[in-house]
């Protein structure tokens, strides 16, 4: 498979951000059919991790720029555990019922040094809340993963080549999220943005 390449690059960024990581999927959550656009998220972003800004303490900065593909983002992310170092995502929105997500997959980077996020050739994905000036990522938790993979309630397909990699299908992905949309501890890694003036 060609994600197996990534897997040491995988470990070593998953090393780099000390397991503080959303779960990784090997499929994406949006299809091509209902992945949109929305021009509010373009631009700089202050990001602090948890779920509210924290006036006084320096930010990192998230930036959204329009991709070549439709209906893409080009994003950077701060790494939180390495200052200085950015990673780099394609990202794409999809809105399942009433709730928008985001889906974050592995850009191509054959011709840049650059680390990519997420590492392995995968997605990650939340639920995004925007406002006009200020928004919110929740993440899916790897830690609330391996805690229902232990109790055995996990209803996703995963396997656990160095760690757990959801390999359940987009429309079991979707069918998921829209029934845990609402569930804090699901998805509990949380950022709080903050539009750049």
């Amino acid at each position: 498979m060609k994600g197996c390449r990534y897997l040491g690059l995988a470990v070593a960024l998953a090393l780099l951000l000390a397991g503080c990581e959303p779960q990784q999927s090997l499929f994406p959550l949006f299809t091509d059919k209902d992945a949109f656009f929305d021009k509010q998220l373009l631009g700089e972003w202050q990001i602090w991790e948890g779920t509210s800004p924290r006036p006084g303490e320096k930010s990192a900065l998230i930036t959204f720029r329009a991709a070549v593909s439709a209906n893409t983002y080009d994003l950077t992310v701060p790494n939180f555990d390495k200052p200085g170092q950015t990673l780099f995502s394609e990202a794409r929105l999809v809105k399942l019922g009433n709730y928008i997500f985001i889906d974050l997959g592995t850009p191509n980077t054959y011709d840049s040094p650059n680390i990519p996020y997420p590492a392995l050739e995968c997605h990650v994905f939340g639920r995004l809340t925007l406002g006009k000036d200020n928004g919110r990522l929740d993440f899916l938790s790897d830690d609330w993963v391996k805690d229902k993979l232990r109790a055995g309630q996990l209803s996703l397909a995963y396997e656990e080549p160095l760690g757990i990699v959801l390999t359940a299908s987009s429309p079991d992905l979707r069918k998921f999220a829209l029934e845990h949309a609402e569930d804090h501890d699901a998805f509990s890694e949380s950022f709080t943005l903050v539009r750049k003036n």
